[in-house]
């Protein structure tokens, strides 16, 4: 027990005293408490216009648009109140209004032939593709061409959009993400996500650096005349892991903190954004049960390999499991009960963050939380046993060419 404390101090000062760690561990809640207080500041004490200033801040002037149009069966009669909001320019024929495109004089135009009476056909052409909808005229050109045809602009706004203001209402008990009405309640849960994923799995590598580490140097032979390939593991892996709770506290907290402030601070900018008062302490248990996961499989490929590249190919693939769970986020997010997202919930490598993306959307069953860190002590029990046997002298030492298959056997003790 002595010799595991002793390793437990030496790999905590170890991991403290380097700069990086410390840069990463309060560069990115400051930076958050720093955005926040920008945002508060460009409101000038007020929670109204503050989407139309950072636009205005990050966005170019706008430009009136210069559309192009040639109506050849004059079926387009151009309003005059209230103004178009596009400046629409008539030309006698497609090839006048392509040449006007192709000089810069305007951004697009619409051609209407003679016989769209009769075959239904006419042609948009714009300049360059856009996702802005300010700068994509083509629902307007279609609206000044129904109004033409129904002689009523109010009818062929009734054609083009029948249902008129949509309005969705989900039938749920438990509230879910309302992406439509308020992109925070998206982005809450995606960023949460990414950062248990960053914070799981960066000081999980911290497990690898520090073997290959001490095996490059010849210290892990000096501290195997003294202590059990048990003790070091035991003792490495309870500091790892005090170092990265109190990394997770920091980042989930400051993550709880600013969604608070934000709500309250520039609640016309983030809207109305609630978190469930126990996401916090759940995402730190799932934490530490993914931390004991991933840094097991870590310890694994460092016993194996005997350089950093070669722990770190295998390393790569072994927790790209770890991934699926952003690859998926929109379903996750979106549709938190679907069956991928039960599924991905039990699974060990992907259950942590998982459940913590759909914690922060929706409101689950308390049996899925539970039954899922249930199964990832079961695995982390399981997976450290494997462990234990690999770190044995003779492995430690030889090092040799790692591979998944090679992983594998050791786990499964036939190595």
């Amino acid at each position: 027990m002595k010799k595991t404390a002793l390793i437990f101090h030496n790999e905590i000062l170890t991991t403290i005293s380097r700069v990086s760690f410390w840069v990463g561990a309060l560069g990115i809640p400051l930076l958050g408490y720093a955005l926040l207080g920008i945002g508060a500041l460009l409101t000038n004490g007020h929670n109204t216009g503050l989407a139309e200033k950072v636009t205005s801040v990050i966005r170019a002037p706008a430009q009136s648009l210069r559309i192009g149009l040639v109506d050849e069966p004059g079926l387009v009669r151009i309003p005059e109140t209230p103004p178009p909001p596009y400046e629409i320019i008539p030309y006698a024929s497609e090839a006048e209004a392509r040449q006007a495109l192709a000089d810069g004089q305007i951004d697009a135009y619409a051609f209407i032939p003679a016989d769209y009476l009769a075959s239904g056909k006419a042609r948009y052409v714009q300049k360059k593709f856009t996702l802005d909808e300010n700068s994509n005229p083509y629902e307007y050109l279609n609206w000044l061409l129904l109004s033409g045809l129904l002689k009523d602009p109010r009818e062929a706004q009734v054609v083009l959009h029948p249902l008129g203001i949509r309005e969705t209402i989900s039938l749920s008990e438990a509230p879910q993400a309302d992406i439509e009405e308020n992109a925070w309640s998206y982005f809450v849960p995606y960023i949460l996500g990414l950062v248990f994923y960053m914070v799981t799995l960066g000081t999980s590598t911290t497990m690898l650096n520090s073997m290959e580490r001490e095996k490059g140097n010849r210290v892990l032979e000096t501290l195997m005349t003294s202590a059990t390939p048990l003790q070091i593991l035991t003792g490495k892996i309870l500091a790892l892991g005090t170092v990265g709770l109190f990394q997770a506290v920091l980042w989930f907290g400051s993550t709880f903190v600013l969604v608070t402030l934000g709500a309250r601070t520039l609640p016309a900018f983030l809207g109305d954004i609630r978190l469930p008062p126990g996401l916090l302490w759940w995402s730190l248990l799932l934490f530490l049960l993914g931390f004991f996961f991933n840094t097991s499989i870590m310890s694994a490929a460092g016993a194996l390999a005997d350089s950093a590249r070669e722990a770190s190919q295998v390393s790569m693939i072994v927790i790209l499991p770890a991934i699926v769970p952003i690859m998926f986020n929109t379903v996750i997010i979106d549709s938190p009960h679907s069956t991928l997202a039960l599924a991905l919930s039990f699974l060990p490598p992907t259950a942590p963050m998982t459940l913590v993306m759909r914690m922060a959307a929706t409101i689950i069953p308390w049996w899925q939380p539970v039954l899922a860190a249930l199964l990832l002590l079961l695995s982390d029990y399981l997976l450290l046993r494997a462990v234990a046997g690999i770190f044995q002298g003779q492995t430690l030492l030889a090092g040799g060419k790692v591979s998944l298959r090679r992983l594998a056997l050791a786990l499964s003790g036939r190595e």
